[in-house]
């Protein structure tokens, strides 16, 4: 039997975040999830990659989560040295990651990151 990354394309998935997201809003649900269910689909479907590839390797989400967790930790209160270590290095890594997939100068995609973080 087929599994759901077999035949799953972009476009698809971003509908059905886009959908999840439109449900929570009806549930008057926190709109920072809302937010980020609608921020996800737009990326994916800006996304050129292989969604399944990318779906089973799992390093750039992780990545991504580590940034993004980091950041949100960031404006609550001052990460320790060993943490913006962290934050720095796995940002630098996802820059480079991303900067590669979408065929754009590091600086652009620092750009990028920088417009997504601030909406944390």
């Amino acid at each position: 039997m087929e599994s759901v990354k077999d035949y799953m394309d972009k476009k698809a998935v971003a509908q059905v975040l886009e959908q999840i997201a439109a449900f929570l809003e009806l549930k008057s649900e926190n709109p920072f999830r809302i937010r980020a269910f609608r921020t996800a689909a737009r990326a994916l479907v800006g996304f050129p990659g292989d969604l399944r590839r990318s779906l089973e390797d799992g390093t750039l989400a992780a990545m991504a989560r580590i940034v993004r967790d980091l950041t949100a930790r960031q404006k609550q209160s001052r990460l320790n040295d060993s943490e913006e270590r962290a934050l720095n290095r796995f940002t630098d890594r996802l820059l480079s990651e991303w900067a590669a997939c979408f065929g754009i100068k590091l600086e652009e995609a620092r750009k990028r990151l920088r417009t997504i973080l601030q909406k944390l």
